[in-house]
C-alpha cells in the first residue's frame, strides 16, 4: 500500500499535466479573447473621446438652431413694429442689415448689406423699428451701401425742435448737437426733435433736447441732444425708398 502523501502527490501531477494539455489545447482561442480585450481596452479612450466630439457637435448645432429661431422672432417682431410705422406713414421701406463697421474711431459709419438693386438711393434716410432717423446713405454700390450715422461729426440736418425752433443737427460722437437755434425762440428741455421727410409731407423723430445755454451776447442758443436711437450694432434697420 503507497503512503496516503504519494497518492495525493501523484493525483496533484495528474491533474496539473491534465489541466495544461487543456489549457494547451486551447490556448489559440484563450490568446484571441485576450487579444480582443486588450485591444479594447487600447481602443475604448478613443472611441469615447470620438463620441464626446459627436455629443459636443450635436449640442452646437442644437444651440446655433434655437438661435437662429430667436432671431427669426426678433426679425419678425421688428419687420411688424416696422411695417407698422409704414402704414401710419405710407412709406416704403427696405430692410437691411449691417455687415461692417467703419474703423475709425472719429467716424460713425456703417456699411449695410442692400445697395441700387433693391432701390437704394444716395442721402436716403434710415429709421429704426420704431421709426427714429438712425442716419442717412452717403455711398450706394450695387449690393451695399454706406450709412452715415446721427452721431457723425459730419452728419448734418435741418431739424425742428419743440413747436416753433428751428436750426441745424450736427453729430457729436455721443449723440448730437442742435446749431443756429435764434435765442428768442421758445424751446425747453424734453422738447421733441424732428425731421422734415423729403416728398412725404411728414416728420420722423430723432431725439430730444437734452440741455439748453446761452451766454449773454449770445444770438443763438446752444443746445445738447440726446438721441432716441439706441444702438445699431447687429440690429436689423430700414432704408426709406
Amino acid at each position: 500500500m503507497y503512503p496516503l502523501y504519494r497518492i495525493k502527490s501523484k493525483h496533484i501531477i495528474v491533474t496539473a499535466l491534465v489541466g495544461g494539455i487543456f489549457l494547451f489545447s486551447f490556448r489559440g482561442p484563450l490568446e484571441a479573447v485576450i487579444v480582443m480585450f486588450s485591444r479594447q481596452l487600447t481602443v475604448s479612450p478613443q472611441a469615447v473621446l470620438s463620441q464626446i466630439y459627436k455629443l459636443q457637435e450635436e449640442n452646437l448645432s442644437l444651440k446655433l438652431q434655437i438661435s437662429q429661431y430667436t432671431q427669426l422672432e426678433e426679425d419678425n417682431k421688428r419687420l411688424q413694429e416696422a411695417l407698422g410705422f409704414e402704414n401710419d406713414k405710407k412709406i416704403e421701406l427696405i430692410g437691411s442689415e449691417i455687415i461692417a463697421f467703419s474703423p475709425s474711431d472719429w467716424r460713425r459709419q456703417v456699411m449695410l448689406n442692400a445697395g441700387s438693386t433693391k432701390g437704394v438711393s444716395e442721402g436716403a434716410f434710415v429709421v429704426d423699428q420704431k421709426g427714429n432717423l438712425v442716419g442717412k446713405i452717403m455711398e450706394v454700390k450695387k449690393n451695399l451701401s454706406v450709412l452715415l450715422l446721427v452721431s457723425d461729426p459730419d452728419f448734418n440736418l435741418p431739424v425742428i425742435v419743440g413747436a416753433k425752433g428751428v436750426g441745424m443737427l450736427k453729430g457729436d460722437f455721443s449723440g448730437a448737437k442742435i446749431l443756429y437755434i435764434d435765442s428768442e425762440d421758445e424751446i425747453a428741455s424734453g422738447d421733441i426733435i424732428l425731421a422734415s421727410l423729403p416728398g412725404y409731407g411728414t416728420t420722423l423723430k430723432i431725439g430730444s433736447v437734452k440741455k439748453i445755454q446761452k451766454n449773454n451776447n449770445d444770438l443763438f442758443w446752444e443746445v445738447d441732444a440726446s438721441l432716441f436711437m439706441k444702438t445699431v450694432y447687429f440690429k436689423r434697420i430700414f432704408i426709406v425708398k
